[in-house]
């Protein structure tokens, strides 16, 4: 068997430098397909077809495993192989390399899957085991006639693996230009999630591309000119946009858990709202949850010296006071004077019982001078 070197040098020799380069370009996409090379058939295979207008990835694989096509594919497969089929399907496989017989396992299980249940039934079947599908698919993408509505499916997926799929489906059977057009055109209003996806997977030159292809408002730029900054700016508007709503239910999360007696996970979501969308508001709100839970000097330490709202004044107020309140003995029906400095009192008007158990109304604390 040939070393990589030598099977990519002579598949150069075999086809010429222009399609070597289209095969090679398009195997690169699919996890393991260079692999497949080293072996003299799947050369041969690659030699007699048109790169571009034969799937190179199918091509390559059949040929690898020893089928025609894959229309020939048998509905049931040898005991050995069946028996790895469960296995990959029930997720044994996580974080293993997929050998030729395993991608030809699960390309056959896309299209038994395809012709049962259409797009629907492929994203069952992606969603169902925990394995790469980036080869299989990619293998059993020139089998599927459905493909603008298969990818439609796939890049609105929640999960993140079954949108690098396409990637590799798209990438290996056409250029990346035309792959980053039909990604673009798929995502529609989701593309700015698309293309954080493709960022967090190491894809940002091809986020480029996508960015440069995709939404209403996309200008293109000159040969040669780098499109990054303007993958920037549409990532940044749309993370300004996500924040505020994040920012916004964590809001809520955090009067859930405080109504629910959390007060560990309110303070939590109250300091995650603040970083996500700072405001007065939300600044005043962590300093009052670390009051309630006993810390009214690092509440004091976040409130301005001269509060100059009303949110930040009751929460400097309730920082200052609580203890004060807490420290006083059991009474009820009492005017209690506590000295704040030396020219004013707190005068606590009420039931002290209940003040200490329950949150003070701002209108029940006057100050006297």
């Amino acid at each position: 068997m040939a070393t990589l070197d030598e099977a990519l040098a002579g598949l150069q020799q075999a086809v010429g430098a222009e399609t070597y380069s289209a095969i090679v370009r398009r195997l690169l996409h699919v996890p393991g397909a260079l692999d497949w090379l080293t072996e003299e058939a799947v050369r041969h295979a690659l030699a007699r077809s048109d790169a571009s207008g034969v799937s190179a990835p199918a091509t390559a694989l059949l040929a690898a495993t020893g089928h025609d096509s894959l229309s020939s594919l048998p509905e049931e497969w040898p005991p050995a192989m069946a028996a790895r089929r469960e296995e990959l399907l029930a997720g044994q496989a996580v974080g293993e390399a997929l050998s030729a017989d395993d991608v030809l396992i699960l390309s056959g299980e896309i299209l038994r899957s395809y012709r049962k249940g259409a797009v629907e039934g492929v994203q069952e079947l992606l969603a169902q085991a925990s394995v790469d599908w980036r080869a299989p698919l990619a293998v059993a993408w020139e089998a599927i006639t459905d493909k603008k509505p298969m990818a439609g499916r796939l890049v609105a997926s929640p999960d993140p693996r079954h949108l690098m799929a396409l990637v590799s489906a798209l990438r290996s059977h056409g250029s990346d230009a035309e792959a980053a057009r039909q990604l673009a055109d798929a995502a529609g209003a989701g593309l700015d999630i698309v293309l954080l996806r493709l960022v967090e997977a190491g894809e940002v030159g091809f986020a480029e591309k996508v960015s440069a292809l995709g939404g209403s408002d996309a200008q293109g730029s000159p040969d040669g000119a780098s499109t990054l900054p303007a993958l920037r700016q549409r990532l940044q508007l749309a993370w300004e946009t996500r924040r505020g709503e994040l920012a916004a239910l964590t809001d809520g999360l955090a009067i859930a858990a405080a109504a629910d007696g959390d007060s560990v996970t309110a303070l939590d979501a109250r300091q995650q709202a603040l970083q996500l969308g700072p405001s007065d508001s939300r600044l005043a709100n962590v300093a009052i949850s670390l009051t309630d839970r006993g810390d009214a000097a690092g509440a004091l330490s976040l409130v301005p010296a001269s509060p100059d709202t009303p949110d930040l004044e009751f929460a400097a107020g309730w920082a200052y006071l609580k203890p004060l309140v807490q420290a006083l003995p059991s009474a009820s029906g009492q005017l209690v004077e506590l000295p704040v400095a030396d020219d004013e009192h707190v005068v606590v008007i009420g039931c002290v019982e209940r003040v200490r158990h329950e949150p003070v109304e701002l209108a029940e604390l006057v100050v006297a001078g």
